[in-house]
């Protein structure tokens, strides 16, 4: 399965994978680059097999797969690797300037890890293919931090600075954490030993992704959604037990917003039993519910 991945601008002003792509017309270099990433696991490795990375990445563009992969092989954006019957590809300090979810994070990874040797060798490989005299600094101060950068794989022109820097935290995500928060402590509130012994701390940040989609795509103020969460976790309320996720959450948002506005009436307050209906009324009351 496809992985959410970061990019920067800067990619789209890469030198390098731009020479490639003029030497090589009609092989989407830098699609089938990034494309990879997305392919990758939490260690940055794929399978390396042509004809299922089509599928995968630009499948409706007619062009060579595997000439493409073997371009950015022999230039060092990859290096290939076996493992048992299969082959995979290994991206380059990917697990460094790339962010996996938490909930990849504290999975298991899809594919065997290259060895240590092979690793060794990528790196070796990717400064040799990529490293430039223009890129020698002017000054001591930035000659130690390329240096710094160039012992793990990386410099100033390279792949990595370049378009895998990580995202600064917005606001909407800041926002989704705490809510994320706020729905587990108010469940805790109530059922102490609720996901006891679990990784909360990895369960708030999964819950908090549809949270912040949530705010930033179904623009729902976040003070709202605090207010939905708190009268959920009221206790005795029946969507109680029924919202333990953020994605249950974003899901019956409308429901639980137009149920929250209608009994938050000061005339829908009281609370009626069943046996002092009267006659037809009660279909009053179950339009209301």
């Amino acid at each position: 399965m496809a992985r959410i991945r970061t990019i920067k601008p800067e990619f789209f002003k890469h030198e390098d994978l731009q020479d490639l792509e003029t030497a090589h017309p009609g092989q989407y270099i830098m699609l089938v680059y990034a494309g990879l990433w997305t392919q990758c696991d939490k260690n940055g490795v794929f399978l390396c097999k042509a004809r299922v990375l089509k599928n995968e990445i630009l499948p409706y563009l007619n062009f060579d797969m595997q000439k493409t992969l073997d371009i950015l092989e022999k230039h060092g954006y990859f290096i290939k690797y076996q493992s048992g019957d299969r082959f995979y590809g290994y991206i380059i300090n990917f697990g460094k300037y790339q962010y996996p979810s938490a909930n990849e994070k504290n999975s298991p990874a899809k594919y065997p890890e290259p060895s240590k040797e092979i690793i060794e060798h990528s790196q070796a490989h990717f400064e040799t293919c990529l490293s430039t005299s223009q890129d020698m600094p002017e000054t001591d101060t930035e000659l130690e931090g390329i240096q710094d950068n160039r012992i793990n794989g990386l410099q100033d022109k390279g792949v990595a600075d370049s378009f895998f820097d990580p995202p600064e935290q917005t606001q909407s995500v800041k926002d989704a954490t705490e809510l994320s928060t706020l729905l587990l402590t108010s469940h805790q509130k109530e059922i102490p030993d609720y996901l006891s012994g679990k990784n909360c701390q990895a369960i708030i940040e999964r819950w908090a992704e549809d949270i912040e989609k949530l705010i930033r795509i179904d623009q729902k103020s976040p003070e709202t959604i605090r207010q939905v969460i708190l009268w959920v976790k009221t206790p005795g309320n029946f969507w109680f037990p029924n919202i333990q996720s953020g994605k249950k959450l974003r899901d019956k948002y409308e429901q639980l917003y137009s149920q929250m506005k209608a009994r938050g009436d000061p005339a829908k307050k009281h609370r009626i039993a069943a046996d002092e209906i009267k006659g037809d009324d009660w279909q009053k009351y179950r339009r209301e519910a």
